[in-house]
């Protein structure tokens, strides 16, 4: 896997556990995986949009999640996904919209991402499974903007409008 040209991007906050990125950021430069692999951080919406939009796959190998937001953000994007079945990420994730493996089972992960670099057919079963569904998925910044619509409404009916000042 090493011939293949593949990039990661680590997006996430690390003011969580400092300490472990710390460490990651160790093991990472330790590899010689520098230019391969970037710590992102906590992105912007807009630049969170563009990663998701340079991406080929999606993982999420988390051992806890408490939201599987950001499964359907891939989703939205049309980006294949690779999750662990913790949080509810295997039931977030569309049908035929990805893999599901066990969480804190890393050789299971890597059959599957090695499997969807190699597997130019898999990928575009995934793919136009994911156009299926698209139309009927929000990305989470378009979710926002509509409960920032209805607070907005809200407000409106609170101080006297009413229903139809929409």
């Amino acid at each position: 896997m090493s011939a293949y040209p593949w990039r990661l991007q680590i997006v996430g906050s690390a003011s969580y556990a400092p300490d472990y990125v710390a460490r990651l950021k160790y093991k990472i430069e330790d590899a010689g995986l520098a230019q391969r692999i970037v710590l992102r951080g906590a992105l912007p919406s807009d630049e969170l949009r563009g990663a998701l939009d340079e991406s080929d796959l999606f993982i999420s190998a988390s051992w806890d999640e408490a939201s599987a937001l950001a499964v359907l953000d891939a989703a939205a994007a049309g980006i294949p996904s690779l999750v662990t079945n913790v949080g509810g990420c295997e039931r977030t994730l569309p049908a035929l919209a990805g893999f599901v493996a066990p969480r804190r089972y890393p050789s299971a992960l890597l059959c599957v991402i090695e499997a969807c670099v190699f597997d130019d057919v898999s990928l575009q079963r995934i793919r136009a499974s994911l156009e299926a569904v698209r139309p009927r998925l929000r990305r989470w910044t378009e979710a926002e903007a509509e409960f920032d619509r209805e607070i907005a409404l809200a407000r409106r009916f609170s101080q006297g409008g009413g229903a139809s000042d929409r």
